[in-house]
């Protein structure tokens, strides 16, 4: 009856000529080690949302600059921001979208770009004229701050917008005879490690600069401690190497196409990890022990091997997330559609049978509406944030409903067969019977296949005959060869690229 292989080539083939172009940097992919590190990291930050969704930088208030942060680290860590939340239900994308309003500093707005951007989030409508507005006319910079321009230019080129050549010309204009750059940009001042690092990955995501950036790698050589760990700069190197300093050089070598884990002769992984606490958490350096979210949030990318920006967890439209892409380093990628399966889909796509029941997936998470959502052949799941913390915080979307619409199926009601096999659902007006009723109760029944929205009727076409029947979620084929749920999603899909 269901021919389910020559429905589904058509659309793989349709995906699969979607497949974006490389990125210029491949990412090593991360070691055991590195991902267990990275685990406890991250099982650390989702324990510091605060009430509002925020996360405290170094006060106890929530900070966007600290909160955009944190939304790049969950990201990375392939576990989607917008469902981590507090116990008040808050999340950390829903803080930054309120108070990137108030956030005039071109730097922390180069930050939020790059949040929304990981999360597949739309950035708001301004946001990209707020940075290039604040551009200097003189020196091109973007605000103040030298260091905030270079989080303006990620944040741009993590927002796909063309950064302009001046923007570019004067970070390369700010780098010293030694190879470093200074927090002020002022080639004559001594320069550090952090400012050098996000000067090589901001030219690095714009395709720029080649000569600058190995310049800048020879220089960040010339700052690591004994144990191979970064120091902020020349002067405090001596006293050994800190948290901070170390992720970000691991970034800026990532960036630069290097390994991290064998670069200049020594691990810079393994550097980072030891600043690593029992908690999860990393703490700055060892004369400052204390668990330290900057340092937490700055270490869990660059334990992944992943510069700025960060590859997204989710696309920012359905044709986009219908796009073929790469391996996500934390989650499961199926080579058969080129897609990932990311938290919190991941954990209910496993819990509940997996391809077996949902069939591979056909797009990337992204957004509808408000909506978090990801396609699989026979179902779309929908993260529902108001229902955040209950067991149905993950709902399968009405496909069922929405095919009868599509097809202008006639579902009225009718009354109940009063045959003893059959279960009559009031809610809908319509039978369950027979095989099917155990077929339906023994796959998950309303929350996963919802309630009936037709009669069981046997469907004839070129493949056979069987009997069919229409449910909230899914739609039912009993045929010869047994029970199979139709691929709804790739229907859905197919609905959703049309438009």
């Amino acid at each position: 009856m269901v021919n389910r292989s020559a429905r589904f080539l058509p659309i793989v083939l349709l995906l699969l000529s979607l497949i974006i172009p490389a990125t210029a940097f491949a990412a090593e992919a991360p070691t055991a080690d590195s991902l267990a590190s990275a685990d406890a990291a991250t099982t650390w930050v989702r324990t510091q949302i605060r009430d509002d969704g925020g996360i405290a930088g170094f006060g106890d208030a929530s900070d966007p600059s600290a909160t955009a942060d944190a939304i790049v680290a969950l990201a990375a860590a392939g576990i989607h921001p917008a469902t981590v939340t507090s116990s008040s239900g808050a999340d950390p994308v829903s803080f930054l979208a309120d108070a990137q309003a108030d956030i005039t500093d071109p730097g922390v707005l180069g930050k939020v770009a790059m949040a929304f951007a990981a999360t597949g989030y739309p950035l708001p409508t301004d946001l990209v004229t707020r940075i290039t507005d604040s551009a200097d006319a003189t020196t091109a910079i973007y605000g103040q701050s030298f260091y905030g321009h270079l989080t303006a230019v990620l944040g741009l080129s993590a927002a796909g917008q063309e950064v302009p050549a001046a923007a570019i010309d004067a970070i390369t204009a700010a780098q010293a005879e030694d190879g470093s750059w200074g927090f002020t940009g002022d080639p004559a001042a001594p320069g550090d490690s952090n400012t050098t690092a996000l000067a090589i990955q901001a030219l690095a995501a714009v395709g720029a600069g080649d000569d600058a950036i190995a310049a800048g790698l020879a220089y960040l050589a010339t700052v690591r401690d004994a144990n191979g760990a970064v120091g902020y700069d020349a002067a405090s190197v001596a006293s050994g190497g800190d948290a901070n300093s170390t992720a970000l050089a691991i970034q800026a070598v990532a960036a630069a196409g290097e390994d991290p884990a064998s670069w200049e002769g020594g691990d810079l992984i393994t550097a980072l990890a030891a600043f690593q606490n029992d908690s999860g958490a990393f703490q700055f350096q060892p004369a400052m022990p204390d668990d330290s979210m900057l340092a937490t949030v700055q270490a869990i990318p660059a334990l992944l091997g992943e510069p700025l920006p960060i590859r997204p967890i989710a696309a920012p439209y359905a044709a986009a997330a219908a796009e073929a892409t790469e391996t996500l380093p934390t989650c499961d990628f199926v080579a058969e559609t080129q897609h990932n399966i990311c938290e919190p889909f991941r954990a209910y796509w496993n819990a509940h049978g997996g391809p077996d029941a949902f069939g591979q997936p056909l797009t990337e998470m992204h957004y509808e509406g408000d909506l978090l959502v990801q396609y699989f052949e026979r179902a779309r799941f929908e993260w529902h944030s108001e229902l955040a913390g209950t067991e149905w915080q993950i709902l399968l979307g009405l496909l069922g409903a929405e095919t009868i619409q599509a097809e202008a199926i006639d579902a009225g009601p009718i009354e109940a067969s009063g045959a003893t096999d059959c279960n009559f659902i009031t809610e809908t007006q319509h039978n369950i019977c027979g095989e099917m009723l155990a077929f339906w109760q023994s796959h998950g029944g309303v929350p996963i296949l919802g309630f009936p929205l037709t009669e069981a009727n046997e469907v004839c076409n070129d493949d056979g005959c069987g009997t069919v029947q229409v449910f909230e979620r899914a739609r039912i084929t009993q045929s010869d060869d047994g029970f199979v749920l139709d691929d709804l999603g790739i229907q859905a899909v197919e609905r959703a690229l049309a438009r």
